[in-house]
């Protein structure tokens, strides 16, 4: 096992490789290690962002994943997120202002809602305290169901 300072700079110097193998030019990565947590943020040219990031992040989530597992997160117990121009800030944003409103919905209407197809992360960012929720569906079409508790 490596410690997590290793890992650390190990994962960051994979992401700057990879993001250069892919010919993008003045490519910056910066982070930083929260507890068990690496966080690293990549700075691309802002038009070259959506090509990194593929459909529905995809291609990000690829990225992230072939670095997790070239570190062994798991058997290391880290945690990984990469963020390409602060992508996954903006769409854990909207994830909650999509939950925030259903939840509204659900309170108001007492019915229960659907909220569209997440990944796993996603699911987890939507879910809300006052109101229970549950996944239904099969992957990748797994969304979450937001039901109102009864008092």
């Amino acid at each position: 096992k490596e410690d997590e300072v290793s890992l650390y700079y190990k994962a960051k110097d994979l992401l700057e490789e990879i993001l250069i193998q892919m010919h993008f030019e003045d490519v910056k990565v910066i982070g930083n290690l929260e507890d068990n947590i690496i966080k690293l943020d990549a700075k691309i040219d802002p038009k070259d962002t959506g090509i990194v990031i593929g459909k529905n992040g995809r291609t990000l989530d690829s990225i992230e994943t072939v670095i997790r597992k070239i570190i062994k997160a798991r058997s290391n117990k880290v945690k990984l997120n990469i963020d390409i121009n602060n992508y996954k800030k903006r769409r854990d944003d909207k994830i909650v202002m999509l939950a925030d409103k259903a939840c509204k919905k659900v309170l108001k209407t007492r019915k229960s809602w659907n909220l569209k197809y997440m990944n796993s992360y996603e699911r987890r960012i939507a879910k809300y305290d006052k109101l229970d929720s549950h996944s239904e569906g099969i992957e990748p079409k797994r969304y979450v169901v937001v039901d109102y508790k009864l008092d």
